[in-house]
């Protein structure tokens, strides 16, 4: 396994095909994770940002639920929550500031229950 993000050229235009090669092996599962944010009725806009190179961002309304990034072995996405709002149940990452990150990595179609689950508890929350 690699910890290497990809997507971090702000001269290469984030297209389908450019998405499609980088993702490799994990198309299928990105069409899954599409077609189940798609359900929950939260959008994805891909944009390049100077400190984190190509970006999802993905929202619900005008309210982001997560960022999704792409890796040379998966693609993931980071949730962002307070101590009020962290689920009890996630794997949480050390806090910045007052926010506490929840990572969930996918290599397969097989991670994306607890991506999803994640999203539609972010979305729900007021």
């Amino acid at each position: 396994m690699t910890d290497v993000k990809i997507l971090n050229d702000k001269d290469v235009q984030m297209t389908a095909d450019v998405l499609d090669a980088a993702l490799g092996d994990r198309r299928k599962a990105y069409a899954r994770f599409l077609d189940g944010i798609e359900e929950l009725g939260i959008a994805l806009e891909w944009r390049y940002y100077n400190d984190g190179g190509w970006l999802g961002k993905a929202t619900y309304k005008k309210k982001t639920t997560f960022w999704l990034s792409v890796w040379e072995d998966r693609f993931q996405a980071g949730f962002f929550f307070t101590e009020r709002t962290v689920p009890k149940t996630a794997t949480t990452e050390p806090a910045i500031g007052k926010l506490i990150p929840v990572v969930v990595k996918v290599r397969s179609e097989d991670d994306l229950g607890e991506l999803l689950e994640l999203a539609e508890y972010k979305r729900n929350l007021k």
